[in-house]
């Protein structure tokens, strides 16, 4: 899949547990630019691009809400790992980060949004 982008924010008025997440801000950017709720992140890595950092999230979407999307021209494709180093590289962030999503001996977490701290077990 295509990865969504844009400008991460803090949210300032409710840090309290997670200071330097932009899970808010990425909820409402897939939000906006594709129309679908994620409840959950799992922080992957931060990766160096030119002019900051790329803090890049996972998630398992095991309800296949993303199948064929298409929003706003906006298509979500989907590739295994091997076509992805196939396409891109295998020294390419996007291959590492894959990689290190689908690692066994990590054990992650489900991040949220600090504005659903009330509901952070649901």
């Amino acid at each position: 899949m295509k990865a969504t982008g844009g400008v991460g924010w803090e949210e300032e008025n409710l840090i309290g547990w997670d200071i330097g997440t932009r899970i808010g801000s990425l909820q409402a950017l897939i939000e906006t630019q594709l129309d679908i709720f994620i409840p959950w992140m799992s922080y992957i890595a931060d990766i160096e691009k030119e002019g900051g950092v790329c803090r890049v999230y996972g998630y398992l979407d095991q309800h296949c809400s993303f199948g064929s999307l298409t929003k706003g021209g906006i298509r979500c494709d989907w590739f295994t790992e091997y076509q992805l180093q196939h396409m891109l590289g295998k020294s390419d962030y996007i291959c590492r980060v894959v990689h290190s999503w689908q690692r066994d001996d990590i054990i992650r977490g489900k991040g949220k949004a600090c504005s659903q701290r009330k509901h952070q077990f649901d």
